[in-house]
């Protein structure tokens, strides 16, 4: 599961060759366990997006956040986008792509914890 979420990895079923992610342990669509890695792309576009004041303690500093449905090839992913600085940038059909950036930091330990987020191109 690391590799999916820091790689976006996701799966391809070899029965009806739909791609998905998150990766499961059977074909969602058709229900074989016959599935091999799908790398998404690193590049894309947003299907839809919203902004979210209403977060959790960890991002209280950053928000409001930018969460997008994002479509990578052949399949979609939820992604945060990174480096807005006003709605007016965020439009359907916009292309992202994928960058690797902090996602949250552990108060206690100092522990940081890294993903892959979206950037406006």
């Amino acid at each position: 599961m690391r590799d999916a979420h820091y790689n976006l990895v996701g799966r391809r079923c070899t029965e009806c060759n739909r791609a998905f992610y998150p990766p499961k342990h059977a074909c969602p669509y058709c229900g074989t366990r016959d599935l091999v890695e799908y790398r998404l792309p690193t590049r894309g576009f947003i299907i839809y997006w919203t902004k979210l004041y209403e977060v959790g303690e960890d991002h209280l500093a950053k928000r409001p956040i930018y969460i997008a449905l994002v479509q990578l090839g052949e399949t979609r992913a939820l992604l945060q986008v990174t480096d807005v600085t006003s709605d007016s940038e965020l439009e359907e059909k916009r292309e992202v792509e994928l960058v690797f950036r902090r996602l949250v930091e552990d108060g206690e330990h100092g522990i940081i914890h890294y993903g892959v987020k979206a950037r406006l191109l």
